[in-house]
Order: C-alpha cells, then structure tokens, then sequence
C-alpha cells in the first residue's frame, strides 16, 4: 500500500522550518513518503485552495494523509495506518469536536447552509464537519479535488480575502457533494485548541481570540517553543518539492 503525506508549503512562512521537519520525521517512521505543495498553479490562484493538487499525488499513491503546514506531529505518534480499516470514506477530525463554530469564512453556524445555497443543495448536517488542516483520503476520491480547482475558478472573488468561504467549507461541500462518508478520528489526531500533552497531532491554525484578530506567524513560533522547547529550525523538508502539474 503506498501512502504520501503531504503539506502545502507556498512561500516562506518562518514556522514552516519548526513544523514540518516534524511531518518529515513522522513520515519516515511510518514508511510514508513525502511531498509539499510548493507552487500555485496558477496565477492568482488563492493559496489554500492549491489542495486541489492532491489529486496528482493520487495518481501515483492509494492514500493521502494531509497536514497543514502549521502542524507539529510529535515524535512518538502511534502510525496512522493503523486508521484505515476502509478505504470509502475520509477520515479527520470533526469540527466540532474542537468546541468552535463550524466554517471558516466567518466561523459562523451559518456557513454550510449559504454555501449550500449558492451552489446547490446537498443533505449535510454539522456533525459531518471536519477541519481540513488533517485528512486522510483514498485515490477513488481524486475527483473531489479537481472540483475544488474548479470551483475555486468559478467562484474566485467570493473566496478572496474569505469575503466568503474558504477552502475547508468548499472541501467539506464538495465531500457531501460526492456522498463521501465521514469517518470520525479522535480529537488527539487534530488538536487545534486544547493543546492536550497526550495529543499526537497540535494544529496551530488561525484563532479568534477576543479582540477578534489571529495569531500570526511570530506567535505560532513562540506556541511551537512553548509546547516543545528542544524544536530547532530545520530546512531538510524542503528537498521534497511536489511536481507541478497542472
């Protein structure tokens, strides 16, 4: 069975070099391979919708594990493949399981619903949300991703600037869309917001705190150090590039 994990790495964000020296390492313990997205495929194209490039890993591996590059997996994570007890479905970590709002444009209970509304009805309830800074998905389903580059074309200046939806409630579209069931992980596969010691996976992602801003890099950095002190920079993830194609 051949598995890649994969990130999506554009740019130069100063804690890629403190997260994803850790994917790497996770990915030679388990016998995966690795891959970042290191490209737009276009230009203009918004960054977080380049996981539509999935799809060509798919084209050479059964399965996909996807991390955000803002994720630090610890070093003595048990191996993911120990998940996948079948291959018709996507596995990842419900929204809200993490005690936030569902969505991602405005981190609102109404997301789903306009979304929906806009681009056709599908049958979805919250419960099947999930966060899509973690996902593992099996190569029956590349088509979804090529939708995702489609409707991303489509609908460019809705998403820009999350005016509004942003890739993970197009992702989560897109899987009802297809019927594409959801299989729950536990929460220590994801863990954005409680940042539990016995959690495998710590998401570092945006957050809303009371002012109503995000963290940004320098304070995902100083997170990182908190948690795990011994992190040191590390460029060795950026020998993997993916190769473009469009």
């Amino acid at each position: 069975m051949r598995i890649c994990i994969v990130t999506l790495a554009i740019g130069n964000q100063d804690y890629f070099d403190y997260c994803i020296p850790s994917i790497l390492q996770y990915a030679k313990r388990s016998g995966c391979d690795f891959k970042y997205i290191s490209e737009r495929s276009e230009k203009g194209f918004l960054v977080h919708f380049e996981k539509w490039q999935i799809a060509n890993v798919l084209d050479s591996y059964e399965f996909v594990l996807f991390l955000d590059a803002d994720v630090y997996v610890k070093i003595e994570s048990p191996n993911f493949q120990d998940l996948l007890i079948k291959r018709n479905c996507v596995y990842g970590v419900l929204d809200s399981r993490n005690k936030k709002k569902i969505g991602d444009g405005g981190w609102g209970d109404n997301d789903l619903p306009i979304l929906y509304k806009k681009f056709g009805k599908v049958k979805v309830e919250h419960k099947d949300y999930i966060n899509s800074g973690m996902f593992i998905i099996h190569r029956d389903y590349k088509d979804v991703f090529l939708q995702l580059k489609e409707l991303e074309r489509d609908h460019r200046e809705n998403f820009r600037d999350y005016k509004d939806f942003g890739e993970q409630t197009s992702l989560n579209y897109l899987l009802r869309k297809n019927s594409i069931p959801v299989f729950p992980l536990d929460i220590r596969w994801n863990d954005i917001w409680s940042h539990n010691p016995k959690s495998f996976v710590f998401h570092f992602g945006g957050c809303w705190g009371r002012n109503g801003r995000m963290w940004w890099n320098q304070d995902k950095i100083s997170k990182i150090k908190g948690l795990f002190p011994h992190v040191k920079k590390d460029k060795s993830w950026r020998k993997y590039p993916l190769r473009m194609i469009v």
